[in-house]
């Protein structure tokens, strides 16, 4: 092969490669909606377990009239966690 038709060749090779690419890609990405996207989302929510590793809880929300279980306009709660769909949670108590 002489060196002319070598390099009209290689050149060709490196054409064909990212028109080969694009040719290949994706197409139209079909765009969600905001509901269908939380939909998702919430689906996904839904099958997979929910934890946090680091929870803070306040000692002074450990009596009979306030605790955990009532939603006392903190973070951390027992009606938020449900409310979230929070499966799992490791509890760090400060004093």
């Amino acid at each position: 092969m002489n060196m002319k038709l070598k390099k009209f060749s290689s050149e060709i090779t490196l054409l064909s490669f990212p028109l080969l690419m694009i040719a290949c890609g994706p197409g139209e990405v079909a765009q969600e909606s905001e509901a269908d996207l939380v939909t998702r989302a919430q689906g996904i929510h839904e099958r997979v377990i929910t934890l946090d590793t680091h929870d803070d809880i306040s000692a002074s929300n450990f009596t009979v009239d306030r605790n955990y279980t009532m939603d006392l306009g903190n973070q951390v709660n027992l009606p938020n966690m449900e409310e979230g769909g929070l499966d799992v949670a490791f509890f760090i108590a400060f004093v």
